[in-house]
């Protein structure tokens, strides 16, 4: 059975995270890994020029299993009849730590909070989200901390129809099926840039929807200089769940995460955010 990986600190933001993987679990049919790093300790030398590892190791790695037990027991409390929920803690790097669990467990999305105030803010601040993008080759859904809980039907795909963009659109267009949701394709540019997208490239995008066994979808464009307050009217119109971006260098989503004013305006956005990894083939979730 495939699992979406749940990142906990045990704060209130990653708790209102957990709360949606459930609602996501139940939807799609997956069970539910929750998954919590504790801090490496240090060998500290003794005094006969050797060194040990203290206690303090263990003590925080049960400390953590027993949090996460609580978190599970919550979960499972509130859900009723639900999906499977297994715990498990790690030590160490978080980055390498989901390197690791990637290659060795069937998951297929992961799902971690925000605090609250801006998402993207916290995109371009937050150390451990950074991370978690940068060593993930799966999707990172990242959840506002103060968002309630809903099911996630409607969605938005950022995209500058790129070949590479269709695995992520594949993977959208098979999770919108399940739950029979909508999908908002948009092509976003600012006045100032240099078109990039040929005719070619959306023709080719689109023919690649249209034979989709999946047909609630359109696409769009967004043009001009205004592009924050356009987007926001534009997900508000579309009453869209969840804003899907692809990370790639040097891209809308670098634009985003960089020194782009007009895109760090975008800060405001209140979405769950699905962030695909560059290299991501929807192949290794199937």
């Amino acid at each position: 059975m495939k699992k979406i990986l749940v990142l906990t600190d045990f704060s209130a933001s990653s708790y209102n995270a957990a709360q949606y993987a459930n609602v996501l679990a139940t939807q799609r049919g997956t069970s539910i890994l929750l998954y919590n790093t504790v801090e490496s300790i240090p060998i500290v030398p003794n005094y006969a020029g050797g060194g040990f590892v203290t206690e303090t190791e263990n003590l925080f790695a049960e400390e953590s299993l027993g949090q996460l037990t609580q978190v599970r027991t919550s979960l499972l409390a509130e859900q009723g009849k639900g999906p499977i929920i297994e715990i498990l803690t790690g030590e160490g790097n978080l980055g390498s730590n989901i390197k690791k669990l990637l290659n060795e467990q069937a998951i297929e999305l992961i799902v971690m909070g925000a605090p609250e105030g801006s998402l993207i803010n916290h995109l371009l601040t937050g150390s451990e989200t950074r991370s978690v993008i940068k060593s993930a080759n799966r999707p990172v859904l990242i959840i506002p901390g103060d968002k309630p809980i809903k099911p996630l039907n409607n969605f938005v795909l950022a995209t500058d129809y790129r070949s590479a963009d269709l695995c992520a659109l594949r993977y959208l267009s098979a999770w919108i099926a399940v739950i029979g949701g909508r999908l908002d394709v948009v092509h976003i540019q600012t006045s100032d840039e240099v078109p990039q997208l040929t005719a070619q490239q959306r023709q080719v995008f689109e023919l690649f929807l249209n034979n989709l066994s999946f047909n609630n979808f359109q696409c769009h464009d967004l043009q001009g200089k205004d592009i924050r307050d356009r987007l926001d009217r534009f997900c508000q119109d579309k009453k869209a769940d969840v804003l899907a971006m692809i990370n790639y260098h040097h891209d809308f989503f670098s634009r985003l995460l960089g020194n782009s004013q007009t895109f760090k305006e975008l800060r405001h956005l209140q979405l769950p955010m699905l962030v695909f990894p560059g290299n991501f083939n929807d192949e290794t979730t199937a």
